[in-house]
C-alpha cells in the first residue's frame, strides 16, 4: 500500500501494542545503499496468555529516480534472536497471526437528502470507487464516485420510486453499469450505464410484481450484462442478459428473493438465493450448458456470492438462527460454517475475495445497529470487528476489493471498500479498511509501505523476541530488519471485573422503567455485556429487549440497561449483568432484586336476571370496588357466548356501556348495561371485562347464564303442538263448566 512520499532512505519501524499500551520502535543498523535503519528506544512489554498485540511496520524508499523493487515484510520471533516466521495457522505456539487490519476510516459521501439505502459498491482498474444508492426523499437512483480525489454525486435515473435494490458493476473500459428496481407500477427492473459519457437507462422487464426485487448485476468477459432478480408475480428467480443485443429473461428457480450473481473466468453464471418454502439457501449455475440448482444450507434471508481465482464459489448468508454463515465449494463439495454468532440478529451481508482468495464479509447486526467486518486467513477461523454503529444498514452489495471487471481481473485494491446507510443522519457512508498483506508491492523513491499484523500469544509463560524483516526483489537492496521487541507472557488472561454496580430504587409500579447498571474493566479488551432476569420464573439472558446486549467499546466502560415490563403486575424480580472480554472470558455481577408493587387494584362483579323475556331489555349492574391505593378509572366491555337452536339469529344484544371514572380508594362504584334477548336460545352466557385505565390490569366478572322466560312461539311449536294446545283448552273449559254445573245443583 503506497502511503506518502518522503525523502531519504528505507526506514523500518515496528509498533507493538495491546490495549491500552502503545509502543513505537524505529529499526536498527545500516546495511546497504538506500537502507538505513535506526533504533528509537528499546521496548519491553508483558502480557497474559492469549492476549493479542499488534505488530505494525513501515518502510520508506530513498532511491532518487529509481525503484526499491517489490518489498515484502515478515514478522519473526525467537528465543534469542527473531529467526522464525510467525505462523498464520490458528493455535500455533508460541504466536500466530490472526489479523491484518491497520485502520478504518469512515466518511459521509452523500448528504443531500435522505440518501444511502440499497447502496452497492465497486472499484475500477484505477482504484476509483463507485457507489449506487437510493434517494429516499426524491425517489431517485443516485451515483457517486471519488474519481477526482473528492466525492461527487449525481442522479443516474429519476422517476416515481427508482433506485431500490440497486447493484453496480464495472466493465473492461471502467464504464459503470447499474441495475435497480422501479417499485411503482408497472414495477420494472431498470438498467443504466454511462458508456456514452452520460447516463442512459431502460426497462429490462416490467410487470414483475410489487415485492422487493433484490437485483444483482455482473459483467462477463465480453462486457455483456447479466442480472438476477426476484419476480414476485411469478414467485421465481429470474435471470436476464443482453448478450444478443436485446434483453432476454428466463425463470431459473422458485424463490422469494435475496439473489446475488457472479461470473467465473469461463463466463459461467453463478447465483445464490433463498427458497422460502423451507428456508433453504439455493445455489444455481449454468456451467453445464443448462441451469442446475441445489440446496446448500438453511437460511433466513440475505445472501451474497463471489468467485475466486480458481473459480471456486464463496457465499455469505444469514442463517435461520440469525447468525452470519459462510459456505464454499473449494474442496469439491459444499461446506458451511458460522462466522459471527451469538445474538441472532444479523441481517444484510456482502462478500468479496482478495488476491490470496481469502473471503472478506461485511454484514449488519440488527440488534446493535453495527456494521461489522469479518475476514479469514484459513477459511474456518474468522476475525470480526466493528466498523460503524448507529442505525447502520448495508442492504446492497456493500463490499469491494477486486478492481475492474470481476470475472477476469487480476488486480486488487490495497484497501477493503464498504458502502452503507447511516439512518440517524440519513446519509450515504463510505468506509475504507486498510488491508495489510505481507507484500508491499513495488515501491518507488519517496513512497512508504505499511504492514500490520494482529498476533495472539498462545504460550503460557516465558519471553520471546519479535521483529519484522524486510526483503526486496532487487539484489541491490539488502534485506533489513527492525529492532527486537521482547514479549513476555506472565500467565492466563483474567476475566472482566466490575465496579459501581447499581440500580434505581425499589419498589416500582407496574409498567415503570427500572435502570440497572455496572462499570466493567478488563486486562485486555472488553466485548459485550447483557442482562439476565427471572420475572418469568426462569433466568433469561435477554436479546433485543431492555437494551440488552450492549457493546463495550471502551475499557473501562458502562453497561446500562432499562427493565420495563407492563405485563408484570407485582412480585420480586432478580437481575444479573454478564460481560465478556475479547478472548471469551466471562464474568457476572452478584444478583440484585427489585419489587413491583401495584398501587392499582380492584374487584369486579355483576348482578342481573337469569330469565329474560324475549324482546324486552333487561338491566344488569356492574360493580367495581377500588382496592388499590390511589384513585382509578375503569373501562367496561361485554363478552357473550350464545348457543342458538336451529341456526336462528337470536343473539343477546348488549346496550352501550359507560366507563366508571375516578373511583376513590376503598370505594365501590357501579354502572349498568341493558341486554336484550331477541329470540329463543338453548343457552347464553354473558360476562364483562373490567380494565384499569391507569395500568391496564384486566379482570372479568362472573358469568351469568341466560334462559328464555316462556315457551317458544307457536309457529315454531308445530301442528301437533297446536292440536295439543286446543285439546288442552277444551279440557280446561269442559272442567270449568262441569264444576260450575255441579255448584248450581248444590
Amino acid at each position: 500500500m503506497k502511503i506518502s512520499k518522503k525523502a531519504i532512505k528505507i526506514v523500518s519501524t515496528i509498533f507493538l501494542s495491546f490495549m491500552p499500551t502503545f509502543l513505537l520502535f524505529l529499526a536498527k543498523s545500516s546495511l546497504a545503499d538506500n537502507i538505513n535503519v535506526n533504533l528509537d528506544y528499546p521496548p519491553d512489554i508483558t502480557i497474559n496468555q492469549y492476549d493479542t498485540f499488534w505488530i505494525n511496520a513501515s518502510v520508506i524508499c530513498n532511491a532518487p529516480g529509481l525503484s526499491c523493487g517489490s518489498v515484502d515484510g515478515y514478522a519473526r520471533y525467537g528465543s534469542l534472536e527473531p529467526d522464525t516466521l510467525i505462523s498464520t495457522v490458528t493455535g500455533t505456539t508460541p504466536f500466530y497471526i490472526i489479523g491484518e487490519v491497520m485502520g478504518i476510516e469512515t466518511i459521509a459521501v452523500d448528504t443531500t437528502n435522505d440518501v444511502g439505502q440499497y447502496a452497492s459498491i465497486a472499484v475500477d482498474s484505477n482504484d476509483v470507487v463507485h457507489i449506487s444508492h437510493h434517494d429516499i426523499t426524491f425517489q431517485n437512483l443516485r451515483y457517486c464516485n471519488n474519481a477526482g480525489g473528492v466525492w461527487s454525486c449525481t442522479n443516474a435515473d429519476t422517476g416515481a420510486n427508482f433506485g431500490v435494490h440497486s447493484s453496480i458493476a464495472i466493465d473492461s473500459n471502467d464504464n459503470v453499469h447499474i441495475s435497480h428496481f422501479d417499485s411503482t407500477s408497472p414495477y420494472a427492473i431498470r438498467y443504466c450505464n454511462n458508456i456514452a459519457g452520460s447516463w442512459t437507462c431502460t426497462n429490462v422487464e416490467t410487470g414483475i410484481g410489487v415485492s422487493n426485487a433484490h437485483t444483482s448485476i455482473a459483467i462477463d468477459s465480453n462486457d455483456n450484462v447479466h442480472i438476477s432478480y426476484h419476480n414476485s408475480t411469478l414467485n421465481n428467480l429470474r435471470y436476464c442478459n443482453n448478450a444478443g443485443g436485446t434483453w432476454t429473461c428466463t425463470n431459473i428457480d422458485s424463490t422469494l428473493g435475496y439473489t446475488s450473481i457472479a461470473i467465473d473466468s469461463n463466463d459461467n453464471i453463478h447465483i445464490s438465493h433463498r427458497n422460502t418454502t423451507n428456508n433453504i439457501l439455493r445455489y444455481c449455475n449454468n456451467a453445464g450448458g443448462t441451469w442446475t440448482c441445489t440446496d446448500i444450507d438453511s437460511t433466513f434471508g440475505y445472501t451474497s456470492i463471489a468467485i475466486d481465482s480458481n473459480d471456486n464459489v464463496h457465499i455469505s448468508h444469514r442463517s435461520t438462527t440469525g447468525d452470519l454463515n459462510y459456505c464454499n465449494n473449494t474442496a469439491g463439495t459444499w461446506a458451511c460454517t458460522n462466522v459471527d454468532t451469538g445474538f441472532t440478529n444479523f441481517g444484510f451481508t456482502s462478500i468479496a475475495i482478495d488476491s490470496n482468495d481469502r473471503p472478506h464479509i461485511s454484514h449488519h447486526n440488527w440488534l446493535t445497529n453495527e456494521l461489522i467486518y469479518c475476514y479469514s486467513n484459513d477459511f474456518s477461523t474468522w476475525d470480526c470487528q466493528y466498523v460503524y454503529q448507529g442505525s447502520v444498514y448495508t442492504n446492497g452489495r456493500g463490499i469491494a476489493i477486486k478492481k475492474g471487471r470481476l470475472c477476469d481481473s487480476t488486480s486488487f485494491s490495497s484497501n477493503v471498500h464498504m458502502s452503507h446507510y447511516y439512518a440517524l443522519d440519513e446519509d450515504l457512508m463510505y468506509s475504507s479498511i486498510t488491508s495489510n498483506p505481507f507484500s508491499c508491492g513495488i515501491i518507488n523513491d519517496g513512497e512508504t509501505c505499511n504492514v500490520s499484523w494482529k498476533v495472539n500469544a498462545t504460550f503460557s509463560s516465558g519471553s520471546y523476541y519479535v521483529d519484522v524483516n524486510f526483503t526486496s526483489s532487487l539484489a541491490t537492496i539488502t534485506p533489513n530488519d527492525t529492532s527486537n521487541s521482547r514479549i513476555t507472557v506472565g500467565g492466563l488472561d483474567l476475566p472482566p471485573t466490575y465496579s459501581d454496580v447499581g440500580s434505581d430504587t425499589t419498589p416500582i409500579n407496574p409498567g415503570d422503567p427500572f435502570r440497572i447498571f455496572a462499570k466493567w474493566s478488563d486486562d485486555t479488551a472488553l466485548d459485550m455485556a447483557w442482562l439476565s432476569t427471572n420475572e418469568t420464573g426462569d433466568w433469561v439472558n435477554h436479546t433485543g429487549i431492555y437494551g440488552s446486549p450492549v457493546k463495550l467499546f471502551n475499557n473501562p466502560d458502562w453497561s446500562n440497561f432499562t427493565w420495563q415490563n407492563p405485563d408484570f403486575v407485582s412480585g420480586v424480580v432478580g437481575w444479573i449483568i454478564y460481560a465478556n472480554d475479547s478472548v471469551g472470558n466471562e464474568a457476572n455481577t452478584i444478583m440484585g432484586t427489585f419489587e413491583v408493587i401495584s398501587i392499582y387494584n380492584f374487584e369486579a362483579w355483576m348482578e342481573g336476571p337469569t330469565f329474560f323475556t324475549i324482546g324486552r331489555p333487561e338491566l344488569v349492574n356492574i360493580y367495581v370496588r377500588n382496592t388499590g391505593n390511589v384513585k382509578d378509572s375503569f373501562n367496561i366491555t361485554a363478552n357473550k357466548e350464545v348457543i342458538i337452536p336451529n341456526g336462528a339469529n337470536h343473539l343477546v344484544q348488549v346496550g352501550l356501556l359507560s366507563d366508571i371514572i375516578n373511583v376513590e380508594s376503598g370505594k365501590v362504584a357501579t354502572t349498568f348495561a341493558t341486554m336484550t334477548l331477541n329470540g329463543p336460545v338453548t343457552k347464553a352466557y354473558v360476562w364483562f371485562n373490567v380494565t384499569s385505565i391507569n395500568n391496564h390490569i384486566l379482570k372479568e366478572t362472573q358469568t351469568i347464564e341466560i334462559k328464555s322466560s316462556y315457551p317458544v312461539n307457536l309457529p315454531e311449536f308445530g301442528l301437533f303442538g297446536l292440536i295439543l294446545l286446543i285439546f288442552s283448552i277444551l279440557i280446561i273449559s269442559y272442567t270449568f263448566h262441569f264444576r260450575q254445573s255441579f255448584l248450581d245443583v248444590l
